[in-house]
């Protein structure tokens, strides 16, 4: 038995390639090149708020997303200056359970919008970010069903989303609309 587990041992050591790494001419390695110091000019914006796990420009306005905190966006103008917080934790109508932004924001006449995913209450929500820095609170004036626990949703038209489901060991791409499954198609 053992000499059979040394002929194993000797086959697979033996079976292995040993393989010679070949480089381009046209790579040349040069030591001690020195590469210039450049500075960057820029101004700090906001230094006071800790936490934010996303920043988003639409229009003229910073949106800084904090999770960790009490409200969840900080608004900025465009040179920095403070001008509100909005959306908190919650069940009520302009409230937000478990949220992450999706990228998509939009200026259209003046009126300035960012859209958020809520994967708890299983909706994409659409943040007007004028009347809410207007009315003080949060104002969501569009809502879009999404399947539950969709990671990744994205509005695509005024019924549409397409979103990234975590099913029992995968994601899937799902369309649907109104809440309703139009496709599924595995992803990974």
């Amino acid at each position: 038995m053992k000499y059979l587990f040394f002929i194993f041992i000797v086959f697979c050591v033996g079976c292995t390639e040993v393989r010679d790494i070949y480089y381009s001419d046209d790579i040349k390695i040069t030591d001690g090149v020195e590469v210039p110091h450049r500075t960057l000019n820029g101004k700090l914006l906001i230094s006071e708020l800790l936490g934010v796990s996303y920043m988003e420009v639409v229009g003229n306005y910073l949106l800084a997303f904090t999770p960790k905190l009490n409200n969840l966006f900080h608004i900025y103008d465009a040179n920095g200056k403070y001008i509100t917080e909005i959306g908190i934790k919650g069940n009520g109508p302009n409230d937000f359970v478990n949220c992450k932004p999706t990228g998509q924001s939009c200026v259209n006449k003046g009126v300035c919008n960012i859209w958020i995913n809520d994967v708890s209450s299983a909706e994409l929500k659409r943040i007007d970010l004028n009347e809410s820095i207007r009315m003080g609170r949060c104002i969501i004036d569009k809502r879009l069903p999404v399947i539950p626990m969709s990671a990744n949703s994205f509005y695509m038209n005024d019924s549409v989303a397409m979103q990234e489901v975590l099913t029992e060991n995968n994601y899937k791409w799902v369309s649907s609309s109104n809440g309703r499954i139009l496709t599924e198609d595995p992803c990974y």
